[in-house]
């Protein structure tokens, strides 16, 4: 837990000798900063824990990877051809296991910072929402789907310059680590919704639909996928907190729609709330979600820092920090990973 406490009194520390990140200079030193030690305690960490089963399944598969050629390294396993194709390369040019540890962190929190730095007004803000509201504890573990996250983040840029083609391409490489990137294709068309009346009408309308029909929509994507996603819920109440979050992220957004346009990341917010709700029906589509939530890192502190009331946003501004550590102490003391150590204990 001393190694998750340090890095947050870090980030907290560095913004307080940095002072207010209003320079586009500042902004990237601020990020660049940032990112080194989250990428170190990502990539520090012990591979072999009892129940984070993931993090020793690719652990083993990059040892593999050492060993086999190729063409066997294809027929023993079943994950997607270009997290193979990934791992084959680095444990080419890097035969140590746990390197692949780094590999996934830096890819991960470059992604997340570019996604900042392009369309966050608050960085520190964000990056402490990405350390502490579940992305980055995503990505402690689920390594394909964490590269293929990262790759979608990064297309979001070509949403925004209407480049269709780019934007294709990169989400089907996505699709290449992780098959579930499938499910943001269709966020080129839907990033740019009006939040307009009756747009919002049909959102909840689509929101209460996705709700009902969550059963026939998991059976049809294991079919299209060649998945088993079964019907297990976990614990009703497991996910009361970030839907919280995202909703009160979404009203603020919504208050302050007049002064800021923050369409893509306020749909990609409610795209992921709405898929999210989902887990009630099949908790295997909150992992789903995951590739839209990310904006929420956005969409919260551009909403806070452009509330016009000064008092009211300082207060808000200080309770949101205080209330994401507090959550992400609280995830961490059930967790194993909570528990920290290095790979060399």
């Amino acid at each position: 837990m001393i190694v998750w406490i340090t890095l947050i009194t870090y980030l907290l520390i560095l913004k307080l000798i940095l002072g207010k990140l209003t320079s586009d200079q500042k902004r990237k030193k601020f990020l660049l900063i940032s990112s080194i030690p989250i990428i170190l305690v990502m990539g520090l960490r012990y591979p072999h824990y009892g129940v984070v089963y993931d993090l020793e399944v690719y652990y083993s598969f990059y040892n593999k990877s050492i060993e086999l050629p190729l063409g066997l390294l294809f027929k023993s396993t079943r994950l997607e051809p270009g997290y193979v194709l990934f791992n084959k390369l680095l444990a080419t040019i890097i035969p140590w296991p746990q390197f692949i540890l780094f590999a996934v962190a830096i890819i991960c929190v470059s992604a997340v910072s570019y996604f900042i730095y392009k369309n966050s007004r608050d960085p520190f803000l964000s990056v402490i929402f990405y350390v502490t509201l579940g992305t980055m504890m995503f990505q402690l573990t689920g390594f394909r789907q964490a590269i293929a996250m990262s790759i979608c983040l990064v297309s979001t840029e070509f949403i925004k310059k209407k480049e269709l083609l780019n934007f294709l391409i990169l989400v089907f490489l996505a699709c290449t680590f992780h098959k579930t990137a499938i499910v943001f294709f269709p966020f080129y068309y839907l990033a740019n919704r009006p939040k307009t009346l009756i747009h919002n009408f049909l959102s909840i309308l689509v929101f209460i639909v996705s709700i009902l029909f969550a059963g026939s929509i998991t059976q049809f994507g294991n079919e299209l996928l060649d998945m088993n996603y079964g019907k297990y819920i976990g614990n009703k109440w497991g996910g009361l907190v970030p839907i919280t979050i995202y909703v009160v992220a979404l009203i603020l957004s919504g208050i302050n729609s007049k002064k800021i346009d923050d369409k893509l990341t306020f749909n990609m917010s409610f795209i992921g709330l709405t898929i999210y709700c989902m887990r009630y029906t099949t908790l295997a589509l909150e992992r789903i979600s995951f590739f839209y939530t990310p904006g929420v890192i956005i969409l919260l502190p551009n909403a806070i820092v452009k509330l016009r009331n000064i008092r009211l946003r300082s207060v808000l501004y200080l309770f949101a920090i205080i209330l994401a550590i507090s959550l992400f102490i609280y995830r961490l003391n059930s967790s194993e990973i909570g528990a920290y150590r290095f790979f060399w204990q």
